[in-house]
């Protein structure tokens, strides 16, 4: 934190300055591996041991996309944090409301602003991931290839009869789970939706589709959140 980090005007403003971090962007890295399989599902994993962390920790990131998740040396690393929820941050109202296939479908229309405001956008991009896992064509016969505000979803999806939730329900249990819960949660409140973690827990073990194996924790992903990225 530089007190004085920038002058405008005459006037000094504070300034954090922080660690670029390169990278490819979590479109780019699950791009490059369609075709594999084994490699997202534990990319999978790793999103979800993520989420689970910052949902430990009471911390939102407030805009999840693929944009603004680096996948580094280091592993998994969050960026572009303008909308971050910490508890200190209890009882202000947010800032933005981030990219809107990637967010409940009801999010403009609320002014929450809280620990759960990821749980919708963090169940969307697991199951997105674990679905192209099983079904790598979806990459672009869902127009996910060309377009870069959407990963196999869009938000409309989960208030109309969209014939790629059916067809992607087909492919196993754990996704038939997560897509039923983003279509329930899209009735209800933000809010309300259940964390990616609860929702896993009704499925039973044996129907557990992402058993890639798991290289140790330090290298998974670091909950660090960084303000500026570039691709490689």
């Amino acid at each position: 934190f530089l007190e004085k980090g920038i002058l405008i005007r005459g006037s000094w403003y504070p300034l954090l300055k922080m660690e670029w971090i390169s990278g490819v962007n979590l479109r780019q890295y699950i791009k490059d591996n369609i075709n594999d399989s084994n490699k997202l599902r534990l990319l999978a994993n790793n999103w979800k041991d993520m989420c689970n962390t910052l949902r430990s920790c009471r911390i939102a990131h407030g805009d999840l996309h693929p944009d603004n998740v680096i996948m580094s040396r280091h592993g998994m690393k969050l960026v572009d944090y303008d909308g971050v929820f910490v508890p200190r941050l209890g009882g202000f109202g947010p800032t933005t409301r981030g990219l809107p296939n990637y967010q409940h479908p009801n999010i403009n229309a609320s002014n929450y602003f809280g620990a759960e405001l990821d749980n919708f956008s963090s169940i969307l991009i697991y199951t997105s991931i674990l679905t192209l896992s099983y079904n790598p064509q979806l990459w672009e016969y869902t127009g996910t290839h060309k377009d870069d505000k959407k990963l196999i979803f869009q938000s409309s999806d989960f208030v109309t009869q969209s014939p790629i939730i059916a067809q992607a329900m087909s492919l196993n249990e754990e996704i038939k789970i997560c897509l039923t819960a983003l279509q329930k949660a899209s009735k209800n409140l933000p809010e309300q939706t259940p964390p990616l973690n609860e929702v896993l827990k009704t499925l039973p073990r044996s129907h557990s589709t992402v058993t890639a194996q798991r290289p140790p924790v330090a290298q998974r992903h670091q909950i660090t959140f960084y303000s500026d990225k570039s691709s490689s």
